[in-house]
């Protein structure tokens, strides 16, 4: 199941389930970003605000940031190898 929820100034959110826990994620698909330190500052600063926004308890508003993958090579079925950074627990 993935659904566009919306787009933003770096990329993609779809809602998408997760195939392990079969739970509802959203992802952000971020695409053809300029790598020029202004760009890269606002990046980090969009993880860090969600960040701090997951370890508020009781927080309805934003969803949890629980990883993020870093895509190194695409593969030819679409798939990638990827660096995966766990934020959960």
């Amino acid at each position: 199941m993935v659904e566009i929820l919306g787009k933003g100034s770096f990329g993609t959110v779809l809602k998408a389930k997760d195939r392990i826990t079969g739970k509802k994620v959203a992802i952000k698909l971020i695409k053809n970003i300029d790598h020029s330190s202004y760009a890269m500052r606002k990046l980090i600063r969009e993880i860090i605000l969600l960040r701090k926004l997951s370890e508020i308890e009781n927080n309805n508003f934003t969803a949890k940031l629980e990883n993020i993958i870093i895509p190194s090579t695409p593969l030819e079925n679409g798939d990638v190898n990827s660096k995966k950074t766990n934020f959960s627990g």
